[in-house]
This record gives structure tokens, C-alpha cells and sequence, in this order.
């Protein structure tokens, strides 16, 4: 039997955060990684579970689609 690609729902998700610190993300890492195959991966951010309690995120080089659940969000281009 294989395993499951996608680790759980958005409320599942959701709860294991803020994850624990790592990188630039001293005071807790914001997202978990729900999905991943190939060089697809699908994160949930939530940028308020961290002790900042905002996006600290710079340009990266992967490109991103955002899909906005909660709240509200502005990009820029």
C-alpha cells in the first residue's frame, strides 16, 4: 500500500503550527508542507501562528500560487 500524498485538511493542517523555529523563521516556522511530488509542493502559511504574527517571506526562486482561506491579501507584481 502507498502512502497518502496529502497529509491532512486545512483545520489538521492548521493545528501543527506554528512548527518549530528553522531558517529566517526564529520565533516559529509559519507553514507545513501538505502535499509534495515531483517539484510540486502545496504549503498552508499562516503567517500569524508565528510569534510576529506577519509575513517576514523575501523573493524565492520556486514559483508560487496563493490561495487566500482566511482573511484578506494584497500582492504585488
Amino acid at each position: 500500500m502507498s502512502t497518502p500524498l496529502l497529509k491532512g485538511g486545512f483545520q489538521d493542517l492548521l493545528a501543527t503550527l506554528p512548527q518549530p523555529p528553522a531558517g529566517d523563521y526564529l520565533h516559529g516556522t509559519p507553514f507545513v508542507r501538505a502535499l509534495a511530488h515531483g517539484s510540486l509542493s502545496v504549503e498552508l502559511y499562516a503567517p500569524s501562528t508565528s510569534q510576529l504574527g506577519r509575513d517576514i517571506q523575501q523573493p524565492h526562486a520556486q514559483d508560487e500560487l496563493y490561495i487566500v482561506q482566511r482573511g484578506t491579501s494584497a500582492f504585488w507584481l
